[in-house]
């Protein structure tokens, strides 16, 4: 499957160089990049090593800031290096979208201001295919974390594109958890948009059971560790509702205690020589 990526944004392009077919990843030598037109084999850069990442052994990244002014189409990125003395070569489509066929966001897309009256903190959008590696250790597309997103958001009842920039940073970071751990998940279940959905099956002597409707729906499309995240947003929690009592809160605009002093202002004093008590009413 082709990288895709709209005019305007980044292209995140992944290389991984084994040993031999089937080995263990190896690092390589004099590695360069270079992205040629599909179309006319013209290059639009390259090749060159700069901005080439050693993320870890044998796995290496980098970022085509695509202009607003590339034509769309497929552009082939290709990657040069030495390994054990001898040359090797490989490839990628990279997909270059309109700008008006924009694909959706991600919650790693959102950026969260500081805000010093909520006590709520900067956030910085970071790259979503980077993220999730940083998360979980796995290799992922642009494409796959824009997949698994779309599942994410049918279980947290909100989407990046509506509710992004009102979250708070605690719920932002949960998100984005889910939404590493939902890409990885979902990754490795291929039939996962053709399945049907049950609740038992049935196979050589073995069975499965899924009780509750929304049990089936989590267990069969909802990765176990993004719905651990979803559980603990601040809207996924129980909230309790303090009712107001006329004895405490009614009393004086200072403190919800009638017989502190701070109270005295606003309090009417009464001879108790001739009536024996404390008047506590407000003026």
């Amino acid at each position: 499957m082709p990288v895709q990526v709209n005019q305007g944004q980044t292209a995140d392009l992944i290389v991984q160089w084994y040993a031999y077919p089937n080995g263990p990843l190896t690092d390589v030598t004099g590695l360069t990049i270079t992205v040629n037109s599909a179309a006319s084999g013209s290059a639009v850069f390259g090749p060159t090593s700069s901005g080439v990442i050693h993320q870890a052994t044998g796995l290496y990244t980098f970022q085509w800031a695509v202009s607003t002014s590339q034509a769309p189409g497929d552009y082939i990125a290709i990657w040069n290096a030495t390994l054990g003395g001898s040359a090797v070569q490989t490839s990628e489509i990279v997909s270059v979208l309109d700008f008006n066929n924009a694909t959706f966001l991600t919650w790693c897309d959102i950026t969260l201001q500081e805000d010093l009256i909520n006590g709520q903190g900067n956030v910085s959008a970071v790259n979503p295919v980077t993220y999730t590696y940083n998360v979980t250790g796995q290799t992922v597309t642009s494409q796959q974390v824009t997949m698994g997103q779309q599942v994410l958001n049918q279980f947290s009842n909100y989407t990046p594109e509506s509710s992004g920039f009102n979250m708070n940073p605690n719920d932002l970071q949960l998100l984005r958890y889910a939404m590493a751990y939902q890409t990885v998940w979902q990754k490795g279940k291929p039939g996962l948009l053709q399945q049907g959905n049950y609740k038992q099956l049935s196979q050589d002597g073995l069975s499965v059971t899924l009780n509750g409707d929304e049990g089936v729906d989590r267990a069969l499309m909802l990765a176990p560790l993004a719905s651990r995240c979803l559980k603990q947003l601040s809207w996924q929690k129980s909230r309790s509702l303090r009712v107001r009592t006329p004895f405490i809160d009614d009393q004086t605009p200072i403190s919800s205690d009638p017989d502190a002093e701070a109270n005295d202002l606003y309090e009417r004093w009464v001879d108790m020589y001739n009536f024996g008590y404390r008047g506590s009413s407000v003026p």
